[in-house]
C-alpha cells in the first residue's frame, strides 16, 4: 500500500490497513469507522513519555466522546506483548492495535517523531487531520470531541475551569510537592485586569504558566494540559486555573475581566 502526505487530507478517503488486535487476530480499520466516527491516533512508540501521555488523555476522556458518539483507536508500532502490557498497566479500554511494519503508518503518512491524528466519519472520509510536529504536538482533546460532534450532531457540555489552591502541597503519583509551575507574566496591579483574590482578598497577582504533561494533569484539567496558565495570589498563593486558546499568557487579563 502506497500513499503520498498530500492524499490524506480533509475529504480524503482514509485508507484501510489490516492490522493486528491485541489476541493477534486480524482486523481491519474500517470494521472502527462503519458504525461511528472514529478518532484515529497513531503513535510510534507508547513507551515515550509523550505517546503515553496522549493514549491516557484519550481514555481520560473516554465518556465524553461516547456522549459525542465517536469511538477511539489507537495504532501504535508496539509489539503485541508490549501493547498489551501498557493497556493492563493504564487500564486503556478501547483498542490499540499493532503496526509494526508501519503499513498503517505510511499509509497516513505519520511523522516519525510525533502522532498523527484524524476523525474519520462513518463513509470512510477524512474529516480531520493533524500530524505533529513534535513530540508534544497533539490535537486538545476537544478539538477531537468537537469534530466527532460536528459529524453526528450531539452537544457535549464542557467542564467550567477548573480551580485549586497551592497553599498546601500536592501529591503527584506518590509523591509531595507543588506542581511544575514557571514564572510567566509580571506582577500586574489591580487596576490593569481588576483581580481580587478569592481567598484573602490581595489584589496582586502572577501569571505563570504549567510546563509539564502527563496523565494527572489530563485527569483534573479536562484533558487540554499544554493549554491551561493560573492566575496565582501573591499574598496566600491561592491559584485559579484558567484553559486559555493556544496556551498563550497574553489574554488571561481577558479572562479576569470577563472579555
Amino acid at each position: 500500500m502506497t500513499t503520498t502526505h498530500a492524499e490524506i487530507g480533509l475529504g480524503a478517503m482514509a485508507p484501510d490497513a489490516e492490522l493486528r488486535a491485541e489476541s493477534g487476530s486480524a482486523v481491519f480499520l474500517s470494521s472502527y469507522w462503519d458504525a461511528e466516527p472514529l478518532v484515529l491516533v497513531l503513535v510510534n512508540d507508547l513507551g515515550s513519555e509523550a505517546a503515553a501521555g496522549h493514549a491516557i488523555t484519550l481514555r481520560d476522556a473516554r465518556s465524553v466522546f461516547d456522549e459525542a458518539g465517536g469511538d477511539i483507536v489507537v495504532v501504535a508500532r508496539n509489539a503485541l506483548a508490549e501493547i498489551a502490557a501498557f493497556r493492563l498497566e493504564h487500564n486503556i479500554g478501547y483498542p490499540v492495535l499493532h503496526d509494526l511494519l508501519g503499513w498503517a503508518h505510511d499509509a497516513y503518512s505519520a511523522p516519525a517523531n510525533s502522532s498523527a491524528s484524524f476523525v474519520i466519519d462513518t463513509g470512510g472520509v477524512v474529516r480531520y487531520a493533524h500530524r505533529g510536529k513534535d513530540a508534544l504536538d497533539a490535537p486538545p482533546t476537544w478539538t477531537l470531541i468537537d469534530a466527532v460532534c460536528g459529524l453526528t450532531g450531539e452537544a457535549v457540555a464542557r467542564p467550567e475551569p477548573a480551580r485549586v489552591s497551592l497553599d498546601g502541597p500536592v501529591s503527584l503519583r506518590g509523591t509531595v510537592e507543588r506542581p511544575p509551575f514557571v514564572t510567566g507574566a509580571p506582577v500586574l496591579p489591580a487596576e490593569q485586569a481588576r483581580y481580587t483574590c478569592s481567598k484573602c482578598g490581595n489584589s496582586a497577582y502572577e501569571v505563570v504558566k504549567l510546563s509539564t504533561s502527563g496523565g494527572w494533569l489530563s485527569r483534573i484539567f479536562n484533558f487540554e494540559y499544554r493549554n491551561f496558565v493560573a492566575v496565582v495570589c501573591t499574598a496566600c498563593s491561592h491559584a485559579e486555573l484558567y484553559r486559555t486558546k493556544g496556551g498563550a499568557l497574553a489574554n488571561i487579563a481577558d479572562i479576569l475581566v470577563g472579555q
